[in-house]
Formats: C-alpha cells, sequence, structure tokens
C-alpha cells in the first residue's frame, strides 16, 4: 500500500492504492526502454561532437516518446480512478505536445526547411502553457470518466495476468479537436518528409526515409483507428503504435546511419555554391550540378546522366576519371569568356557508410584566380622592391646628375615596367629643358625636338607645379618616342627644382593606387641623389674656390709681406724710432691674419678620425711648444685616448690656449679635463668630452652668440679666426663646442661627442 494525492471532485486528496500489472506494461516498459536509449545517445552526441539541430530534435522527439510510455506504465500499474485520469491528462497535456512538435520540427530539418524551427518552438510553448492550464481547471474536458472496468483474468505468450482495472472512458468533443490536431501535425510532417524524399530520391538513403516515415505515421494511423472505435479506448492503439515507432527510430540511427548522413538539403547546397560542384556516381556519369559548373562547361540543359568525359572538356578528365584514389587536389587553368581561368580541384569520394564502398565523388572547382593574380603581383612588387633598394645603392654611390639620369632611365624598366624613359635637366640661360639621358638608343639625346621650350603641355605644367602627373587617354608630346611599343600611358615626374623625368608605360591605366606609392619613393630617391650630388659638387666648387684663396694668400700676400717685414727689420737695425716699430707691429698683426685665414681654410677639410690620440701628451706638447709667459697649465686627463686626427687636433688646442694668452692677464692658470660618459657605446668605444678653462675675466653673454664668427674678437691684438677654426676642426670631427663660464668666473669651453677608445 502506498499513499497518493489524487484528483476528486476538483479538488486533489490523499489516499491510498495498490498497484496492479496489465498485459499492456511489459510493452510499454520495452518502448520506454527503446525510446530512452534513443534519447540518451541523441544527447551524447549532441554534447560530444555533433551540435547539429537535427540532433538535438531528435533527442528531444524520443525523450517525449519515452515520458508518454512512462506515464502510460504508471498509469495501468495504478487502481485509482482520479490517478489513471490525472496520468491521461498529464500524457496530453504535456507529453503529446512536446512530441507532436518535435516530430514537425525533425521532418522540417530534414526536408531543410529550417527557417520554420523558431515558430515551431514557440507554437509547442505556448501548447503546452494553455492545454496544462485547461487540463487543471477541468480535468475532465477530454475524457468522461465512467468509473474502473474490471478486466481478465487473462493469458499472453504463456504469461498469465490476474483482473485488473481499466478507466471506462467516454471521448469528449475537445478531445475530437485535441485528435484533429495532431493528425493534422503528423499529415504535415509526414507530407514534408515525402515530398523532399520524392525530390531528393537520389539523394537520400531508401530505407532510412522510409524508417523515419513509418514512424512517424505510425501514431497517426493509430490515433485514426482510436477514433473510429475500431479499438477499445481501454487499450489505447497510439500507445501500442509507439512500438513501431521506436523499432523504426531505431533502424533509421543504427542501421542506416541516421546522423552520418542526414540529406539536409544536398541539391540545395550544391545548386547554392559559388563554385563550379559536379556529383558523379559510380559509372562516372553526371548525378548533380549547379549553374556555375554548366556555365564554365558550356553544357547545355540536358545534362543529367550524361558520362562525366562528355560534361568536361578533355584536360579536366585526366583529374576526375577515376575513382579507386582517394580525395585529391589539383590545380587546373580553363579558358573562359577569352580568359585564363585558375581552378583548384578538389575531389572527394562518397561512400557507403554500411558497406563502405564508393558510391560517387563530389568535384569541385574553387576559381583562385584572383588569389593566383593576388600572388604575382605581390611577387612582382617584391621583385620591384629589391630592384629599387639596388637603385638606392647604386644612386648614394653616383656623383653626378648625369650618373643618376642613366641610373633612373635604366631602372625605371624594372622598378616600373616601363617601356621607355627620358630625363631632363632645367638650363637657366635658354629656359628649357635639356634631355640628359634616355633609356635605349642613345642618339634620340641629339634630336632638337626632344629640347622642350616653355608651354602650356602637361610636361611644363608638372614640372612647374611639381607634382606627378600620369597622362592616360590625352598623352603628352613625347608619344612620338613610343618606337612601336605600345605606349597607352604616361608618368612625368618633376625632381627638384632642375630636373624631371617622363617614363612611358604599355597599358592604360598601370600605375594602379598600390603602385603610386612606388612610384613616388622612386622619385623621391632620384630627387634626393640629385640634391646630394648638387650639393657635392657645389661643395667641390667653394672647396677649389677655397683652394684658389689659399695659394693667392699663401703666396701673392705673403711674399710682398715678408719683403716689407725684411725692409722694415733693416730700418730698424739703421735707425729705431716710433713710427718703424708701430709699422712693424701692424705687419705683424698683417701677418697674424693671413696665418689665420689659412688656418681657416684648411680646418674645413673633413678630417681623418681613425688615428688614437692620448690627449694628455698632445695638450702637454701644445703647451711646451708655445710657452706662455706666467701660465701654468693643470692637465687631469691621465690615459684617456680619443679618435681624432692628431694634427687637427694640436691646433684645436694651439688656438684655445693662444686665446688664454690673449685675453687672460697673469698669472694664467689653464685647465683641462674630462666630462662624464654618454650612455651610447659602439663596441669598446665610448662617447664622451673634455674642457678648457681659464682664470680669465669669463665671457659676456652678447659675446657668447657671436664667439664663434668668422673675425669676431674682443682684443685689438686678436685676428678673430682662432675660436672659429677650433669651431671648424670640432665639427670636422662630427663634435659639438659649446662655452659658458667657469666656476671660479673664467671661460670655459667644453666638447662634447667625442669618441673614446678603450684599449683592449
Amino acid at each position: 500500500m502506498y499513499i497518493f494525492f489524487i484528483y476528486h471532485q476538483h479538488e486533489y486528496v490523499m489516499m491510498s492504492t495498490a498497484y496492479q500489472l496489465t498485459p499492456s506494461m511489459p510493452l510499454y516498459a520495452v518502448v520506454f526502454l527503446v525510446s530512452s536509449v534513443l534519447s540518451i545517445y541523441a544527447v551524447m552526441r549532441y554534447y560530444r561532437h555533433d551540435r547539429r539541430l537535427i540532433v538535438g530534435v531528435f533527442a528531444v522527439m524520443t525523450a517525449a516518446m519515452a515520458s508518454w510510455e512512462l506515464l502510460n506504465f504508471l498509469i495501468d500499474s495504478v487502481t485509482s480512478e482520479q490517478l489513471k485520469l490525472l496520468g491521461k491528462n498529464l500524457v496530453n497535456g504535456i507529453s503529446y505536445p512536446v512530441y507532436a512538435y518535435s516530430v514537425l520540427g525533425f521532418s522540417l530539418i530534414y526536408a531543410n526547411h529550417t527557417r520554420w524551427i523558431r515558430v515551431n518552438a514557440f507554437v509547442c510553448a505556448a501548447h503546452i502553457i494553455c492545454g496544462s492550464v485547461i487540463l487543471f481547471v477541468s480535468p475532465e474536458i477530454l475524457y468522461k470518466s465512467g468509473g474502473l472496468t474490471m478486466q481478465g483474468p487473462t493469458t499472453i505468450a504463456g504469461v498469465s495476468f490476474t483482473q485488473f482495472v481499466t478507466l471506462d472512458r467516454t471521448l469528449r468533443q475537445a478531445f475530437l479537436y485535441l485528435w484533429a490536431h495532431g493528425i493534422l501535425v503528423f499529415i504535415i510532417s509526414a507530407a514534408a518528409l515525402l515530398r523532399y524524399v520524392i525530390q531528393s530520391r537520389r539523394d537520400v538513403v531508401t530505407g532510412q526515409a522510409v524508417s523515419v516515415v513509418v514512424g512517424i505515421l505510425a501514431p497517426a494511423c493509430a490515433s485514426v483507428l482510436l477514433i473510429t472505435d475500431t479499438i477499445s479506448p481501454a487499450w489505447n492503439p497510439t500507445d501500442l503504435s509507439f512500438s513501431i515507432t521506436a523499432v523504426c527510430f531505431g533502424l533509421a540511427v543504427f542501421r542506416y546511419n541516421l546522423f552520418q548522413m542526414v540529406p539536409i538539403g544536398r541539391q540545395q547546397v550544391v545548386r547554392s555554391m559559388g563554385d563550379p560542384v559536379i556529383v558523379v556516381d559510380t559509372n562516372d556519369r553526371i548525378v548533380d550540378t549547379n549553374l556555375t559548373a554548366r556555365n564554365l562547361f558550356n553544357v547545355e540543359s540536358d545534362w543529367r546522366g550524361i558520362p562525366a568525359e562528355e560534361f568536361f572538356d578533355s584536360p579536366v578528365n585526366r583529374f576526375t576519371g577515376s575513382q579507386e584514389t582517394m580525395e585529391v587536389d589539383t590545380e587546373l587553368i580553363i579558358q573562359q569568356d577569352g580568359q585564363r581561368r585558375h581552378f583548384d580541384i578538389e575531389r572527394t569520394l562518397l561512400r557507403d557508410q554500411v558497406q563502405g564502398k564508393t558510391t560517387g565523388q563530389i568535384i569541385v572547382f574553387r576559381d583562385v584566380t584572383e588569389l593566383i593574380e593576388t600572388r604575382q603581383q605581390i611577387k612582382r612588387r617584391e621583385s620591384r622592391l629589391k630592384e629599387l633598394l639596388g637603385t638606392m645603392r647604386a644612386l648614394i654611390r653616383a656623383g653626378s646628375y648625369k650618373k643618376i639620369a642613366k641610373i633612373g632611365v635604366e631602372a625605371a624598366s624594372e622598378v616600373l615596367d616601363a617601356r621607355n624613359s627620358m630625363f631632363w635637366k632645367y638650363d637657366v640661360k635658354s629656359g628649357t629643358l635639356q634631355p640628359v639621358a634616355a633609356s635605349g638608343n642613345q642618339d634620340v639625346l641629339s634630336d632638337e625636338s626632344l629640347v622642350l621650350n616653355p608651354s602650356e603641355s602637361v610636361i611644363w605644367e608638372a614640372f612647374q607645379s611639381k607634382q606627378i602627373q600620369v597622362c592616360d587617354d590625352t598623352l603628352t608630346e613625347l608619344s612620338h618616342l613610343d618606337d612601336g611599343r605600345s605606349i597607352q600611358s604616361e608618368a612625368i615626374l618633376p625632381l627638384g627644382e632642375s630636373y624631371l623625368m617622363h617614363i612611358g608605360l604599355s597599358e592604360s591605366s598601370s600605375i594602379e593606387s598600390e603602385d603610386m606609392s612606388l612610384v613616388r619613393v622612386f622619385a623621391a630617391n632620384l630627387e634626393a641623389a640629385l640634391k646630394r650630388a648638387d650639393r657635392e659638387q657645389e661643395l667641390a666648387r667653394q672647396n677649389e674656390r677655397l683652394d684658389e684663396f689659399a695659394g693667392i694668400v699663401s703666396h701673392d700676400l705673403r711674399t710682398p709681406l715678408n719683403h716689407a717685414m725684411h725692409h722694415t727689420n733693416l730700418i730698424t737695425e739703421a735707425q729705431a724710432s716710433d713710427n718703424v716699430e708701430n709699422v712693424q707691429q701692424s705687419l705683424d698683426q698683417i701677418e697674424s691674419i693671413v696665418d689665420g685665414i689659412l688656418r681657416l681654410t684648411r680646418a674645413g677639410e673633413t678630417a681623418e678620425v681613425d688615428q688614437k690620440c692620448v690627449i694628455e701628451d698632445i695638450v702637454i706638447e701644445v703647451w711646451d711648444a708655445m710657452a706662455i709667459d706666467e701660465a701654468t697649465l693643470d692637465c687631469h686627463i691621465e690615459d684617456m685616448t680619443i679618435k681624432a686626427e692628431e694634427i687637427a687636433l694640436f691646433r684645436l688646442f694651439e688656438n684655445l690656449f693662444r686665446n688664454v694668452n690673449q685675453h687672460t692677464d697673469p698669472p694664467r692658470v689653464v685647465q683641462v679635463g674630462t666630462l662624464p660618459e654618454d650612455d651610447k657605446q659602439i663596441g669598446d668605444d665610448s662617447y664622451t668630452g673634455f674642457f678648457i678653462e681659464d682664470n680669465g675675466d669669463g665671457i659676456s653673454e652678447t659675446a657668447v652668440g657671436r664667439i664663434f664668427e668668422h673675425g669676431f674678437t674682443t682684443s685689438s691684438d686678436g685676428s678673430g679666426y682662432g675660436l672659429s677654426i677650433v669651431q671648424q676642426i670640432a665639427e670636422s670631427h662630427g663634435w659639438r663646442l659649446s662655452v659658458t663660464n667657469g666656476a671660479d668666473g673664467g671661460t670655459r669651453f667644453e666638447i662634447t661627442g667625442v669618441m673614446s677608445h678603450s684599449p683592449a
């Protein structure tokens, strides 16, 4: 005996009841176990690796069937009228709608109508909620209970059953509506399946499709038998039909591999693919294709079932004929509409999952033309960049605009795929652009038509605006240089203030947006090289003028100066006077100026800084050579070795010490020391500095800004060139020279950025 809460007279009461065993209960148990196994298998498959929607819906469908059979088992086991009615209402309120709508959802997914799944789930939820509320309020809305009816005893398959009770029910109008709803749902489900099976008979496995359709229709047929009183409601043929459903679903899953071979709209998938797709059977006959494939091979409408060799071009047959090998990938080139199209052929064998035999193959032609062209463009661009890098190296070594022009026109064909190119230099005197270099035949440089006079042409517009111009449809006046090379577009590159380059290209619009950056880099490198060459030539001319000036100073001025000084000395020896002494002082000052000018011109030369100089030795050597009166040297730079030109370093200290002698009153004290090292270091070398400081009156703020100017001096005896020479020497070594007042009030010169060498 057990205690149950049951419904009686519109309220639930507690009563005691006993269990019983009926002939239907073993069948319910078997169907429950089979449907439970199917549901558990589907759930495990879904959560482990197969997250497809059809697997989840199948799990819900079989779980609903298992709950239906479990409730029927419990309904038969109890002997209470109220509990039996409660169980029937639970079946009709929950198990039935879940099962019915999951069957519909499964059919829709199987037939590739997944867009209705959300609507189906929403209607199912609404049905369960509304139906449960109605059954809770009116438990006998579906059935009119006539009490319990005694059945038995009976013997089935050798098993004897004692007397048992069943619920005597009379079906009400509401049940007929529910029955009609179920019939409608199952008819829609079966119609969707049958329609798909008929349309896709080549795609589906016959045994699988039959098992699914029979399993879904079996409960519907049983319901018809129930409603027509062919079978008594006490035996409920709907529940008995679930045994057929369970067996059919078991066959579909385990015999016909339902989850591995669900034909979810294979035709739709094939025909919706953008790449050409062909399905071939084991006899090498075409089973299915999409429109893209038929257009690729120019196949007419009557293509189904024709041999593959008739469908494909002969070059393709050698890749598709054999089905004995495994999947392969092959690259193929096909002419289409006068263009070369690149395809990767992906051939996948189709196998029967049960027998393991090959049933056909799917051949996919993936159009990789754009990918191949992109790769070629990248490769070509890399090659151009390498050529551009080599051109940059050559431009660095070029020392004149003529060499740069020749390098430019030769590199244009490699870097920019130019058919021809021309280089001009602006001539200030004539106001014209004079040809300097040309690709190909150099005889064209003598063509007077290539001397470009000022005009309103595109070339002069580009030269004056300093903007790169690209001419496409309307070519410039230089189109006659085509020389049969099919020039269809031109690029005009202004290079600084005095140069211009013209490039002829073979294709219209051949300079695309991504190549314009390459053109700009090419032009920028040419312009930078030309500016450097012009600057070097200007410096060379300045050096020539300085050498000429130094020659004039050293020869044309010094000779009469020495002659004047010699005669002044003779006059002084014969007759000393103040006037003669003043003349002699003026001549000495002129000689000092001449020496300063010579030192200045030589200091401007670039120094060789590879010599290792012990700075303390040079300081002492200079100090001893100058022998400054009433002066003391305080040197604190022991073991300091720097990289410098020894003669230039000697002149640097010589001018600094001379500056102390001229601007400091005795007794003079000169300090020479080191500055802290910089953080920068290269190998064994680091950067440091040193200072020279005197004990004079220091330097005024106004003099700081002009102290390194040529000819500037605050002393009547100075030439104004000494510190200018010091600055020139420092700059030629790459050092930084600065002046300030020292801690004790004197003038302090600091030289930094000096490369200090540490001996190994």
